[in-house]
């Protein structure tokens, strides 16, 4: 995963000028005033006073958070760049302006709950809009502009979109967000479509990679198409296709594009033991993962026969990314005339790399691999290629790597 490097913010006391000094390590590349919403530098000093930074929004921008000494208002400045995009008053629990002054003081901003657009290069708040059909951003009090009047009206599943992450065959980079009207576009072509707001759109934020032609999942809505003639995203699963800038409605090319939604903070793979044929082994296994990375490994082995089995257990847990995570475990289980517990449990948890990869899950394939020997004749059942190619023989933990 590639660190986000951090700049410099400035407030001149005198002439009430903030300025942000964009860094590459210690040199500063650039530096630039704060401007407003119009595009004219903004000067702003007390009763107000810059109290803390800090991406407010997870758009990949770093925000303003001040506070008024004297009416003890917090407001937030939402920056894109060095140009305001909104600056609302922070508001309580139900809606309303909260004011809080002294003894109180801020002394931080910070990610203190982490969520699962750090944790996993994507960023929430993407909607439908119920009105054009289009992809836009609902994370601003804004809402951009829509062909059919007004801002855009969000509707349906909250989508989460990875980016910033290579492109592979079955995800496409160069979408973008379009500052002007909010809504996502293709930003591949010299030609930049045709914006609501007018002439071509104008790319802001993350280099989004979506994943397409990988079919519907529970927790990933297919049906987003390109629109040809805007160059926006719009869904294509309705027989209208809402209102297209260049006219008329949206026409489809392209990918099919399957967009992740409403993901939670794990993925649970799980199924039962079978060991097939006469044999009496069974049980289940449950492979979960974390947005944090971490990695539960779990199982249940029983013989209900009379002879007893040592066994190994494998399971692979692969994206069509490039990405898997694979765990194994081995033990021994006693039959009716073998000695030995007929049941045999395990329960392990370890940390890796998955967070960098967690939206890729949503679209994962479970494999299993069961292998075992009777204490009567020790005949082996399995594929011990199959070991070999995801696990590499005997192994005790998971495997971070590449698809094998």
């Amino acid at each position: 995963m590639k660190a986000l490097k951090s700049d410099i913010l400035w407030h001149n006391s005198t002439t009430s000028e903030t300025q942000l000094w964009f860094m590459d390590h210690f040199r500063i590349a650039s530096r630039a005033t704060v401007v407003g919403e119009d595009g004219s530098p903004i000067f702003v000093g007390p009763p107000w006073s810059i109290v803390g930074a800090s991406d407010f929004n997870g758009d990949g921008n770093a925000d303003i958070l001040w506070h008024n000494s004297t009416s003890h208002e917090t407001q937030i400045w939402f920056m894109n760049n060095f140009k305001i995009a909104a600056r609302p008053t922070v508001v309580a629990e139900d809606g309303s302006p909260i004011f809080v002054g002294p003894p109180w003081c801020i002394a931080g901003a910070g990610v203190f709950q982490p969520n699962l657009d750090l944790t996993i290069l994507a960023q929430s708040a993407w909607r439908y809009c119920g009105k054009c059909s289009a992809m836009f951003f609902d994370g601003y009090p804004t809402k951009g502009a829509c062909l059919s009047g007004g801002g855009h009206q969000a509707a349906g599943l909250s989508f989460l979109l990875p980016h910033s992450r290579p492109e592979t065959p079955v995800a496409q980079e160069s979408w973008r967000f379009c500052h002007k009207c909010n809504e996502l576009f293709f930003d591949g072509y010299p030609d930049k479509g045709h914006c609501p707001v007018g002439s071509g759109h104008e790319a802001a934020g993350f280099n989004f990679v979506l994943p397409h032609d990988l079919g519907g999942r529970p927790v990933a809505q297919a049906n987003w198409r390109y629109c040809g003639k805007c160059h926006a995203m719009f869904f294509d699963g309705f027989p209208t296709k809402g209102n297209c800038p260049a006219g008329g409605g949206h026409v489809a090319a392209g990918f099919n594009f399957v967009l992740p939604h409403d993901l939670h903070n794990s993925f649970v793979f799980t199924t039962p033991l079978k060991s097939g044929g006469l044999a009496a082994l069974g049980g289940w296994v449950t492979l979960t993962i974390q947005s944090d990375g971490a990695v539960r490994w779990q199982g249940h082995a029983h013989d209900s026969g009379a002879d007893g089995y040592d066994f190994s257990i494998s399971v692979i847990v692969q994206t069509p990314f490039g990405h898997a995570v694979a765990v194994a475990h081995s033990g021994q289980v006693g039959g009716f005339f073998t000695p030995g517990s007929r049941d045999h449990d395990w329960d392990e948890t370890y940390g890796g790399q998955a967070a960098d990869f967690f939206f890729e899950f949503a679209f994962a394939e479970f494999h299993t691999n069961l292998q075992y020997s009777s204490d009567f004749g020790s005949v082996l059942t399995g594929l011990v290629d199959w070991a070999i190619k995801f696990t590499a023989g005997s192994v005790a933990g998971p495997v971070w790597n590449s698809v094998l």
